[in-house]
């Protein structure tokens, strides 16, 4: 019906079944066979922001908070729903059909989960064999970013402080009130600089070295801002390093 009024319809052979079976099979080896460069920085670093230069400049480029919608941490759901777990690898299964294996795949650190959905673990084992750089920005760059990330947190402090709760448990109700005093003064900034400090980097820096060893011996991109112009650089500047110039 779809053809007979000028839609270009196909129909699977075998059903959707028999391409999730497809997804399935195919997945764990398409994560395996591209070379990583994981990006990997503490919360508000602009991973994703330079991710996004790398592609603009022509790097190839995997962004899975976007296919996740969701970015990746206690204060990461967005407005719209995440995509199923199925839905998730569909759209990484697509993604990764359409890289070069002879080329880098510049990617952000992330953990298993992101959000309700998680990486296949081939993905997980590959990007931590491979190649990764570290992300430093100080933190009142790290801090304006956040809060410009999370605008509706900036306007709405006590919205925040109801997303935080559950850290009562594993930071303490005197770390959880300190927040919620600056949340009552609407000092944002503070706020933020102290969430980062206080709870994000430790939680981060402790992962990141048991899932990158390698981390120490990796080259450091240090950006004083976090303009275009200043991704833009870094961008050119990674891909020269990994060899990426010229594509």
């Amino acid at each position: 019906l779809l053809r007979e009024i000028g839609f270009d319809a196909r129909q699977l052979a075998g059903g959707y079944k028999a391409f999730r079976a497809r997804v399935n099979a195919e997945l764990p080896a398409l994560a395996r066979r591209s070379r990583y460069v994981t990006v990997c920085g503490c919360t508000g670093t602009g991973k994703t922001a330079l991710l996004g230069a790398l592609a603009q400049a022509g790097a190839q480029a995997i962004d899975l908070e976007g296919l996740a919608n969701h970015r990746g941490s206690l204060l990461g759901a967005r407005e719209t729903p995440q995509p199923t777990q199925k839905g998730f690898d569909t759209l990484l299964w697509h993604a990764l059909r359409s890289l070069d294996p002879a080329r880098p795949v510049f990617i952000e650190s992330e953990s298993k989960k992101i959000g309700a959905v998680q990486m296949p673990e081939a993905m997980r084992a590959t990007m931590g064999g491979g190649d990764c750089v570290w992300l430093e920005v100080p933190l009142p760059a790290r801090v304006a970013h956040i809060a410009a990330e999370y605008a509706h947190f900036v306007a709405d402090p006590q919205a925040l402080m109801a997303r935080l709760q559950p850290l009562k448990e594993l930071r303490g109700a005197r770390q959880l009130q300190a927040w919620q005093d600056l949340a009552n003064h609407r000092d944002s900034d503070a706020l933020f600089a102290s969430l980062m400090v206080d709870h994000y980097d430790p939680l981060y820096s402790t992962a990141i070295r048991r899932n990158y060893p390698q981390l120490a011996a990796a080259p450091q991109v240090s950006l004083d801002t976090l303009t275009p112009a200043a991704l833009a650089a870094a961008a050119a500047s990674l891909r020269a390093h990994f060899g990426d110039i010229g594509h």
